[in-house]
């Protein structure tokens, strides 16, 4: 692996001897939540700095990428975006915020292991009104992309 998108999101190997103590901070904060960008936010390093020192540790097996939805990643945000705007308007937008807050994703960047999780907060985040709508709705966005 010679690059990483800032979206990437890492998680530490089971049993890792970390060597390096910059490293070791860094496997620390990638909690499988994360994105490369947190991370050097959070290191308050430059994201290219972070990114090399991520790379190293994936390679000494320190650290491990973490599944995205690659090819439909984009297709389940617009899906779920447009559900959100079609039934509740701008309440949708505010709902799909605080669930990305929630799992500690970013915008339109949800992990394939999260999106069961995501779609749990998106129902916890409506009111009870909108709730009743949204179910039958995301019950079929999970059984799509969270299987």
């Amino acid at each position: 692996m010679t690059h990483m998108d800032a979206a990437t999101v890492l998680s530490p190997t089971p049993h890792a001897q970390v060597t390096c103590s910059l490293s070791a901070k860094i496997v620390e904060l990638c909690d499988g939540k994360r994105t490369l960008q947190e991370v050097a936010r959070l290191l308050d390093l430059p994201q290219l700095v972070c990114e090399r020192l991520v790379l190293q540790a994936v390679n000494s097996n320190w650290l491990m990428v973490q599944p995205y939805l690659q090819s439909n990643s984009s297709d389940f945000w617009d899906t779920v975006q447009g559900l959100m705007t079609e039934l509740l308007g701008e309440e949708g937008n505010t709902i799909l915020l605080r669930a990305s807050s929630m799992i500690g994703s970013a915008i339109g960047q949800v992990p394939r292991h999260e999106i069961r999780n995501f779609l749990i907060a998106v129902e916890l985040n409506a009111a009870e009104r909108s709730r009743n709508l949204l179910i039958p709705h995301l019950d079929i966005l999970c059984r799509e992309y969270a299987a």
